[in-house]
């Protein structure tokens, strides 16, 4: 049986399980702009039971609303599933950007 109460990311790394209940709170951190309401139609498209695709675009965004987010609250004071989707950001966008570098 299919769980209700959790959404499953895909970030290019791994696949990040966050409860219902850190999705809206994310969703509702999110800046309403273009690249907000592409992260929120990913989240939308997905529901409950379809994993949520990102690119790289919007996982840069949710690292950026999710660090500021624990930065604010800290790691206990965050829905279950946000730390590991920030480690799981994190650790993808440091593989960019040293991917990225000149060499």
């Amino acid at each position: 049986m299919q769980r209700l109460d959790r959404v499953r990311v895909v970030t290019s790394r791994e696949v990040v399980e966050i409860s219902w209940v850190a999705r809206r709170e994310l969703l509702g951190r999110l800046p309403w702009d273009a690249g907000g309401a592409n992260v929120v139609g990913r989240f939308t498209a997905a529901g409950a039971t379809r994993l949520v695709e990102l690119d790289q675009a919007a996982e840069q965004l949710l690292l950026d609303v999710v660090v500021r987010w624990l930065e604010e609250a800290g790691a206990g004071g965050v829905p279950t599933g946000i730390v590991e989707l920030r480690s799981s950001l994190g650790d993808e966008r440091d593989h960019n950007l040293s991917a990225r570098s000149p060499g």
